[in-house]
């Protein structure tokens, strides 16, 4: 009898469990009709939706946090379709916000962000600063690679879509900084070997350009020696502002060792003066300058290059 109870008792509650799973089956069915009936575009309107409405929060909020909000939840979303708000988001007046946009710039990868990145690698604030060089790398690390487009020509690397061949052999020789004042040798030697250092990764980075001797003389392809020299460093106040202007110069040489040409370049990078610790601040701004005039000069090191190797 206590077991027929039992029985009874558990019997009972049988069926609110079959209603539950039956009511669940119900929902599942709904919802999949519901999804088939509007379709696979559903997601991507919403998604579009959601785009469009963090975009105009983003440009038009006065709120700090609300656009600092919106710059985060679209850089999560890595949504082509902000890439034009994100670019306007660059000239923001919130730190933050101009440096998760320029995060958010470099998580899309694309290359007609470059021009906009690379003014706000000149930013005044130093974290901007420093997101958007990350940025110009990651977004220049991407487009490097692409597939050969001329038949039988080697590719190089393990994966299939190889970096191109490339066409000259580049090696730095020498790096000095030849500036005038008050700096010590201590410093001009520093900075003198901080510029090697960004001068060898903007090469090595270079998809045109091999630093390796053995591939240059397997491809056959031609030499180019580089002595990079500081020739201007300076710093000064302007207004509110602490300004340090940058400026470098390479001279290309042949095979022989024959001097065919200098090029220059430089960069200015200012920060408040209200925060600035010479100690602390000076070596990060160093940097930032050495950094963008290099980047500056590589571009045209690069163009005459291709053009003289293309030529001869």
């Amino acid at each position: 009898m206590r077991a027929l109870g039992a029985r009874h008792r558990l019997g009972a509650r049988y069926p609110r469990q079959r209603s539950s799973r039956r009511v669940a089956r119900l929902v599942l069915a709904a919802f999949t009709a519901w999804a088939i009936l509007l379709g696979p575009g559903f997601a991507t309107h919403a998604r579009a939706d959601r785009v469009s409405t963090l975009s105009r929060a983003l440009i038009h909020s006065k709120n700090d946090k609300e656009r600092i909000s919106a710059a985060v939840s679209l850089a999560r979303l890595n949504d082509p379709r902000s890439f034009s708000t994100l670019v306007t988001a660059l000239r923001d007046d919130h730190r933050n916000v101009r440096a998760i946009a320029a995060v958010a710039l470099g998580q899309l990868g694309v290359s007609r962000a470059l021009p906009a990145l690379r003014e706000a690698a000149k930013d005044r604030d130093r974290m901007v600063r420093k997101r958007a060089l990350q940025a110009i790398e990651a977004i220049e690390k991407k487009t490097r690679y692409r597939v050969s487009s001329r038949r039988g020509e080697p590719g190089f690397g393990q994966s299939p879509r190889s970096v191109t061949r490339p066409q000259v052999y580049v090696v730095l020789k020498s790096s000095a900084d030849k500036t005038t004042g008050p700096a010590s040798q201590r410093d001009r030697d520093r900075r003198a070997k901080q510029m090697r250092r960004i001068f060898g990764k903007e090469m090595a980075s270079a998809p045109e350009i091999t630093t390796s001797a053995r591939m240059a003389e397997q491809l056959g392809i031609p030499h180019y020696a580089l002595d990079a020299s500081i020739v201007r460093f300076n710093r000064r106040t302007m207004g509110a502002d602490i300004e340090i202007e940058c400026r470098v110069r390479v001279a290309i040489s042949d095979q022989r060792g024959k001097i065919l040409s200098f090029l220059t370049s430089g960069a200015r990078v200012r920060v408040p003066k209200s925060g600035f610790d010479e100690r602390r601040s000076l070596p990060g701004i160093t940097r930032d300058a050495l950094h963008s005039a290099v980047k500056g000069i590589k571009r045209d090191l690069l163009q005459y290059l291709i053009r003289r190797s293309t030529s001869s």
